[in-house]
């Protein structure tokens, strides 16, 4: 007997010995308990979402036909594909969606199409000539219910508000994922805030803008000071904009 097989067999005879020699374990009832009474945890439907995949012809072809194609569609998307999403109940489509989603970047989805690079969809062995799809069009087609971003008060803005700990300071940010200026409509309730407030822009001239080690950067953060809240803002085309203003 070699010498290391003589020592998986003591090894082994030492580990029964162990197993025979342990006191039995006493079998125990387990118990449920269910209180009907209350109420349990929601589970957000937006979870059971579903996606769209580049496979075959599945989005190109399939899905998606074009603007300009004779089958009735809305940017492109087919509108019986999305009728029939809309019948199932879908919250949301994630578009690009599984193994393919790995490799894609949001960039490869805005300019020009016929500048949009190429990519090997290694996934599922073809090449995808361009990404012929707006990045934007996912916002207005994969939002499918009344829930959803596409059919809140601000789409296509992204907007957040907030008080200071001490609520002596109203702070508000506004993002404008678009390529058009875009305007909303502010009520501030319950809070007067004082005429003069602060203003935190990035608003880059090209969605493909960097900031590079070495190179002067593409995007930069301006502020200025602003007077009275206005009625109305006015957001310039893929910014980030932060209000701040005191509150009386």
């Amino acid at each position: 007997m070699k010498f290391g097989a003589s020592i998986q067999f003591f090894v082994r005879i030492i580990l029964l010995l162990l197993a025979s020699s342990a006191p039995p374990i006493a079998a125990e009832t387990a118990h449920l308990s269910i209180d009907a009474s209350k109420a349990g945890a929601r589970i957000d439907r937006n979870l059971f979402g579903q996606f769209a995949e580049n496979i075959g012809h599945g989005i190109y072809e399939g899905i998606w036909v074009g603007p300009d194609s004779s089958i009735p569609n809305t940017c492109g998307v087919r509108n019986d594909a999305v009728a029939a999403l809309r019948e199932l109940k879908v919250p949301n489509v994630r578009w690009p969606g599984g193994c393919f989603a790995d490799q894609y970047h949001w960039r490869k989805g805005t300019g020009p199409r016929d500048k949009r690079p190429a990519m090997v969809n290694s996934a599922w062995g073809d090449v995808i000539a361009a990404e012929r799809a707006d990045g934007k069009l996912l916002l207005e087609i994969t939002s499918l219910d009344a829930e959803s971003p596409a059919a809140s008060d601000t789409y296509p803005l992204d907007v957040s508000a907030a008080f200071s700990e001490d609520r002596k300071t109203l702070t508000f940010a506004v993002l404008n994922p678009s390529d058009a200026e875009q305007s909303i409509r502010i009520a501030i309730n319950g809070a007067k805030l004082a005429s003069a407030g602060k203003l935190w822009r990035m608003a880059p001239d090209s969605i493909d803008a960097t900031v590079q080690v070495d190179k002067k950067p593409e995007v930069q953060v301006e502020d200025q000071t602003l007077g009275t809240l206005p009625e109305v803002l006015t957001v310039r085309p893929i910014s980030v904009n932060i209000y701040s203003y005191p509150v009386q």
